[in-house]
């Protein structure tokens, strides 16, 4: 008789079993098709890069979304894109920004040249003979080895990274540098239609702006005709044309 009556309770945990399974089964199925990328807005960039980034991020898992390696994928596939945000939108849509970097200067490596951005990214690597380095060629005081990096790769001299936060001074200025010299451990020296402009590694980035900024000045309206410019100092030395 005991056993007549438990045969409902086991009934029911039947029916309970298979309804639960038939839930999650349906919960899993809706997930799947509800809950990945199928909106992917892009802005900032052209086509081209624009369609690259929708292949990579359309029909992921929004639940499993990982941003960082999102970033790492899209950033080895183009090299050039900076200042990249993912805002991700449950449950299906995800925004994207960002801007293609221009060059800022191209350093000499012993194949060629690597296309570096403000931000000290390599946006191309190219092999070429010192007939074919474009402007600005930067040449750094040791061998900087081709195959060494890649695009996309930030380069790991901080001395080359300053020389281009000097480079954007220069060009905010207006001035067309044709060539940096990185020549030791406290000089970059800039040359620009026949005024050399040496600057200091290790002299405070923001000090040496300024003093810049203030002999460019003069330098513009024809105050100063200067020919040497060198701010490595505690007062910047001026050479005059004579």
């Amino acid at each position: 008789m005991p056993h007549k009556r438990s045969l409902p309770n086991l009934f029911v945990k039947i029916v309970l079993f298979v309804f639960g399974c038939c839930a999650g089964f349906f919960l899993v199925s809706y997930g799947a098709n509800a809950f990945h990328i199928k909106t992917v807005e892009v802005s900032g960039m052209p086509d081209k890069e624009k369609a690259a980034v929708v292949s990579i991020l359309k029909g992921q898992s929004t639940f499993f979304f990982n941003e960082n390696q999102s970033r790492k994928i899209i950033s080895s596939r183009i090299p050039a894109l900076e200042d990249l945000t993912l805002t991700l939108y449950y449950p299906d849509k995800i925004v994207v920004y960002g801007h293609i970097a221009a060059p800022v200067a191209y350093l000499v490596s012993d194949e060629g040249y690597l296309t570096l951005s403000g931000q000290g990214i390599i946006i191309a690597k190219t092999r070429a003979t010192s007939d074919e380095l474009p402007k600005p060629a930067m040449y750094l005081y040791e061998i900087v080895h081709h195959n060494a990096y890649q695009a996309g790769q930030s380069i790991d001299y901080s001395s080359v990274k300053r020389a281009l936060l000097f480079l954007r001074l220069l060009h905010d200025e207006g001035y067309s540098v044709e060539r940096v010299d990185i020549d030791s451990v406290d000089m970059i020296a800039c040359k620009e239609a026949g005024v050399d402009i040496l600057f200091s590694q290790t002299k405070s980035i923001e000090t040496q702006q300024n003093e810049f900024k203030q002999i460019a000045k003069q330098m513009k309206i024809g105050a100063l005709r200067v020919v040497r410019l060198d701010l490595r100092f505690s007062k910047p030395v001026v050479e005059l044309k004579k």
